[in-house]
């Protein structure tokens, strides 16, 4: 039914799930490129059987926003994509079901997905299928691992880098986190707020440090769709860049477009200033 692929690491990986009925799930490591599979197979269904439908569903709607850009991307024919709470409140109709994050659906709220969807080829996508409370072998019956690339794997294939540079990464969401973990003073947050130039300044020098890191960056701001006000709205986000011993606070104003917006719109816009200060200094 469907064509080969130029990629002979990923095609022999495509061929695997064929060879067991076009019926299973990839079993790969956070970054080895599942969904990039899927699109190949996708693809290939597209040239085989243009007429042929398929049906994404996904846990989250940053996951919904994703795949979007990349049916976009890859202008593929025939795919709906949407979220599991939608997925299972009706009977659905495909030929090829695609589950990203499939380990998810093994919970009692949305296993459901199973029998109300009637599809005739099924593929799921994981980093790790195991569950914590063993629910695992519901997933294992309908749609059970067809392969699994380790880590190991993953680096030999050349799809997972090990990295060198990166050195840490906090996530600081509280008042207290950022005090306790990354030493910002009380009487800054207390005078000039979380979401202020100082805060996001602190966060960065601070940052320094403690990772002894050449670059640094540093975010703080309102995602929304709570906690905004006039003086501070939702969209307001600074960010800190230190490149060597010069630092820059970058005041950012984004659309109240919804949280993963302004989310997405930040990680632009910290690229890109990134960047630009990475050029500057060399």
């Amino acid at each position: 039914m469907f064509t080969s692929r130029p990629d002979r690491n990923l095609d022999l990986l495509i061929d695997v799930w064929k060879s067991s009925g076009y019926k299973g799930t990839i079993e790969a490591v956070t970054g080895f490129g599942k969904t990039f599979v899927a699109v190949l197979i996708i693809q290939d269904m597209n040239k085989a059987r243009p007429d042929d439908t398929t049906l994404v569903i996904v846990p989250t709607r940053y996951l919904l926003d994703q795949w979007k850009d990349e049916i976009k991307k890859h202008d593929l024919k025939n795919v709906s994509v949407m979220v599991i709470n939608t997925g299972v409140k009706s009977m659905r109709q495909t030929d090829l079901l695609i589950l990203d994050e499939i380990h998810n659906y093994a919970s009692d709220v949305f296993k459901g997905i199973f029998s109300l969807t009637h599809y005739h080829y099924i593929l799921g996508l994981t980093a790790t299928l195991e569950r914590s409370d063993k629910k695992h072998y519901i997933i294992e019956n309908e749609c059970p691992v067809v392969d699994t690339i380790s880590m190991k794997e993953s680096l030999a294939m050349g799809y997972v880098s090990n990295f060198k540079v990166f050195n840490l990464g906090l996530v600081t969401y509280s008042n207290q986190a950022k005090t306790s973990l990354l030493k910002v003073p009380q009487k800054i947050i207390k005078k000039y707020g979380a979401v202020s130039v100082q805060c996001c300044l602190a966060m960065v020098n601070n940052l320094r440090k403690i990772s002894k890191s050449k670059v640094c960056v540093s975010i703080t701001g309102i995602a929304g769709p709570k906690g905004g006000s006039k003086q501070k709205p939702v969209g307001l986000v600074y960010i800190g860049i230190r490149v060597g011993k010069k630092v820059v606070v970058n005041k950012c104003n984004f659309k109240n477009k919804g949280r993963i917006f302004i989310q997405k719109q930040t990680v632009k816009k910290t690229l890109n200033l990134l960047v630009l200060s990475i050029k500057r200094d060399s």
